[in-house]
């Protein structure tokens, strides 16, 4: 497993890429993940990725309204554009939300992200690009958010049928709304493309919370996962040191 720095967790907009992308190198990280980047950043971060040996493993896509059906067509020309950025920044995933509870039937809602989704997989079918679906929690961060379930998105996606379409699944946000974290993993792990990890409580260094990491990584490599671990973690120690550990830590790549 190799581990994908969030950069937006880490880096603040003045601090220039090549510089964020030069600690990371230090430190011995090779692989990050951004959130949403505005068209004006693809050429640079691209070329500062290149340069410094730093693979991008996702984005976010640039629109994360889902669950409308009267906003699908929009969200799907929208993604066209976010495939377009990943493919220039060599990027293999795409993350997105499928939006704030609308307050109509929820299976009006769901109808809406399955219509979505069945134009997503269309686009995607020749690529290698994936789309992930992304439960969060509603308890403390994302309040009113319409999928905070792990085994509902992994429903969801297994419904597409589709080699481009999973989730991810984020341990911060499943402990957060649940708790159950390795079984949960086992049991969605067919469509897990990506996780991302962060202590609980404080979104903090993994350590310092009540998951044990070190456990449930053991448990993922045993059962095979070959995929990434995203760092979407908010740092207390400074950078550079806080990603060092993190690192011996997770005695991830």
């Amino acid at each position: 497993m190799y581990a994908s720095v969030c950069m937006p967790c880490f880096f603040s907009l003045d601090v220039p890429i090549r510089d964020a992308f030069t600690l990371l190198t230090d430190i011995g990280y090779k692989m990050c993940e951004f959130w949403r980047i505005g068209d004006n950043m693809v050429r640079e971060i691209a070329s500062a990725a290149t340069d410094a040996g730093v693979s991008i493993s996702g984005i976010c896509t640039d629109d994360f309204r889902m669950n409308e059906s009267s906003h699908t067509a929009n969200w799907l020309e929208t993604l066209k554009k976010t495939i377009d950025k990943a493919h220039a920044l060599g990027a293999k995933n795409l993350i997105t939300q499928v939006g704030q509870d609308t307050g109509e039937a929820r299976q009006k809602q769901k109808d809406a992200i399955l219509s979505a989704l069945h134009g997503a997989a269309e686009i995607l079918k020749s690529s290698d690009i994936r789309l992930l679906l992304e439960p969060l929690n509603t308890i403390y961060d994302h309040k009113g958010y319409y999928l905070d379930s792990a085994n509902e998105a992994a429903e969801i996606a297994r419904s597409m049928a589709s080699k481009n379409i999973g989730i991810v699944l984020d341990f911060y946000h499943q402990q957060a709304s649940g708790g159950d974290l390795i079984n949960t993993f086992l049991t969605t792990k067919d469509v897990i493309f990506h996780v991302h990890a962060a202590a609980n409580p404080g979104r903090h260094e993994l350590w310092l919370g009540e998951v044990n990491y070190e456990r449930i990584f053991s448990e993922m490599r045993n059962a095979g996962y070959t995929g990434n671990v995203g760092l979407e973690y908010i740092p207390i120690l400074p950078v550079r040191e806080s990603l060092s550990e993190c690192r011996r830590y997770c005695s991830l790549l």
